[in-house]
């Protein structure tokens, strides 16, 4: 008789120890995993203004160093190519990012009037950038990561700018900036008074 009642008292107890252990660790929240940090652009190369190894070109607009491997994990300006382990940063919005520095720097963030331009937008003048004041273009650049380095991958970065900048008619180039997931910069705003063109403007 007494093995009876003892029974039913330990029956829900440890009914009750399964449940409430059960909710406690349900009641506890999965921490995300944090945001994988990728590898950006040397600081060097970042500086367009700037030459670190003295061979008289500035930063990734001129050093061919910095234009071949940017990556955080080479030596900027003294050409180093390794593959490093960790994720690297699309190399188009690396582009993207140091071309709106360039505007934030030059121009205030402003479009009108922009080193003697007056785009409509910050894809107009991205593309002009590419064509009137980088010694090569980027998409010898882009070309030359994915196909002729060593090391070099091919990231997406060249369609991109392909399906950004040579479009034809002109007229089908996108008005907002593609994004491949790793511009980290804000965008330009748009110029309204300003022209598909640039009003002409010249290196």
């Amino acid at each position: 008789m007494e093995n009876r009642e003892y029974t039913k008292i330990l029956f829900p107890l440890i009914l009750f120890i399964l449940i409430g252990s059960a909710l406690n660790g349900s009641m506890n929240p999965v921490e995300p995993d944090p945001p994988v940090q990728k590898t950006n652009m040397h600081q060097e190369c970042y500086e367009y203004d700037s030459d670190y190894d003295n061979d008289n070109l500035l930063g990734f607009i001129q050093d061919a160093q910095c234009m071949d491997y940017p990556y955080s994990d080479g030596n900027g300006q003294t050409q180093t190519l390794v593959a490093g382990q960790s994720p690297h940063a699309n190399y188009f919005d690396m582009t993207v990012d140091l071309v709106r520095e360039f505007v934030g720097k030059e121009c205030s963030f402003n479009l009108n009037n922009c080193v003697g331009t007056n785009f409509e937008n910050e894809v107009q003048f991205y593309c002009w950038f590419s064509d009137n004041i980088m010694d090569q273009t980027l998409e010898y650049v882009f070309d030359k990561f994915a196909n002729q380095n060593p090391i070099g991958w091919d990231d997406g970065s060249l369609n991109t700018f392909v399906n950004t900048c040579n479009v034809f008619p002109p007229s089908n180039m996108p008005s907002t900036m593609p994004d491949n997931g790793d511009q980290i910069n804000p965008s330009i705003p748009d110029n309204p008074t300003g022209s598909p063109n640039g009003g002409g403007g010249m290196k």
